[in-house]
């Protein structure tokens, strides 16, 4: 962070188990889009 502008939390959904990560559309790559975030949630019986 550099001090530029960013955009604020839009919205937050509860999920219905413990998240373990999370990953976005094109997170990984120079080119991030925004678009989706993945809850991956860790789950055990």
């Amino acid at each position: 962070f550099k001090g530029e502008e960013v955009d604020p939390i839009v919205q937050k959904i509860d999920v219905a188990y413990q998240p373990g990560h999370i990953h976005s559309s094109m997170g990984e790559t120079n080119e991030v889009d925004g678009k989706w975030v993945v809850s991956l949630n860790k789950f055990s019986k």
